[in-house]
């Protein structure tokens, strides 16, 4: 039986990369700026080592999600204020190797 953590943290993710998987999906450049910045600072925190490593929205589903969201925030645009999150899950992304 998974510990209480370990459930919380899966419905956590769960719900986070179905959130971000429907922005993206839906093109809504304002929506992905906002958890674009979010999941950047939370993938660079936990590493492969969070609770959802085996589920739907493994640490690798969360990284590809997180880069698409830059993309489309970029491409269909975002308010400014939400600039300086979108530069830095840039940069996190880029410094965790990967091309945004």
């Amino acid at each position: 039986m998974p510990l209480v953590e370990d459930t919380l943290g899966r419905a956590l993710y769960g719900a986070f990369g179905r959130a971000v998987r429907n922005s993206v999906n839906s093109n809504n450049g304002e929506y992905c700026a906002i958890y674009a910045a979010s999941l950047a600072w939370i993938l660079e925190q936990e590493g492969a080592n969070y609770w959802g490593t085996r589920g739907e929205f493994d640490w690798n589903v969360l990284v590809e999600l997180c880069v698409d969201a830059i993309r489309v925030a970029k491409s269909e645009g975002y308010p400014e204020y939400l600039s300086d999150g979108v530069l830095e899950a840039e940069r996190i992304m880029r410094e965790m190797g990967h091309e945004v």
